[in-house]
């Protein structure tokens, strides 16, 4: 039994400095995603608020949070359909760069599965964009 609970509690410990590991990494990843941001288009980086739907190896799908207008639009990737504001589009970040979804998923950055995890992520989220529209 002892040796059952100690096991448990190793185990905890080494789960929390690898949650605290990564964790640091992200915010390190999200800092310089804002700060790359907004370099390219001359803004304050306390200005800048994005929310990621995936991450594929360093590749980064987001939209950033800014003025959403009242009218949407769809967009296709290799036959999945992704609603968003007119205004705001999916935006990937891979090593420094920033590309549209289909320049990333023609270059190579994103896989079909990516595309449709982050599909999956931004619906679950997003419900009122895709009613009736699946």
């Amino acid at each position: 039994m002892k040796s059952l609970f100690k096991f448990f509690s190793i185990s905890l410990i080494f789960c929390c400095i690898a949650m605290l590991f990564t964790a640091c990494n992200e915010n390190e990843e999200h800092d310089k995603i804002t700060a790359d941001y907004a370099q390219l288009h001359n803004i304050d980086e306390k200005s800048v608020s994005f929310r990621c739907y995936g991450e594929f190896d360093g590749v980064h799908v987001m939209l950033f949070d800014g003025l959403y207008g009242q009218a949407f639009t769809s967009e296709i990737v290799d036959d999945i359909v992704f609603h968003h504001s007119v205004v705001i589009t999916f935006t990937v970040y891979n090593r420094g760069k920033f590309y549209g979804l289909q320049e990333a998923f023609e270059n190579g950055f994103l896989t079909h599965e990516n595309l449709l995890t982050v599909h999956k992520n931004h619906k679950a989220e997003n419900k009122f964009l895709y009613d009736n529209q699946d």
